[in-house]
């Protein structure tokens, strides 16, 4: 929760790092000055969440190796500064109850210049 206190930052990258094993909180919403956001090969899970969104100034999202809950945020969609949306190894697994399928690609903002998506 603390993260949405550090408003000036223009870069988050917690790549390999195996000491984080919790949510990504909601107060990530809050980081406005936010450019990249790199996260993988540690024990985050449950949802992306929503808030994402509203990070006007995200260029870049990479995401290795993290096992989501639910669907990318549809929020992403008006992300009209990413360029590069970047997953690699990544699982999106749907809660039981739900039985939706949405596209990938709607949940992305047609201002992306490069999409990799590895499994």
């Amino acid at each position: 929760e603390e993260i949405g206190l550090l408003g000036d930052l223009s870069s988050i990258n917690l790549l390999h790092n195996d000491g984080l094993s919790s949510t990504i909180p909601t107060t990530i919403g809050w980081l406005s000055n936010i450019e990249h956001f790199k996260l993988g090969s540690n024990s985050i899970r449950g949802l992306l969440p929503n808030q994402i969104g509203k990070l006007t100034k995200l260029t870049t999202i990479h995401i290795e190796g993290i096992q989501f809950t639910g669907d990318l945020p549809t929020s992403l969609s008006a992300s009209t500064a990413l360029q590069k949306f970047i997953m690699i190894g990544t699982k999106m697994d749907k809660p039981e109850n739900n039985n939706s399928n949405p596209d990938l690609f709607l949940s992305l903002p047609s201002s992306l210049k490069h999409i990799e998506l590895i499994n």
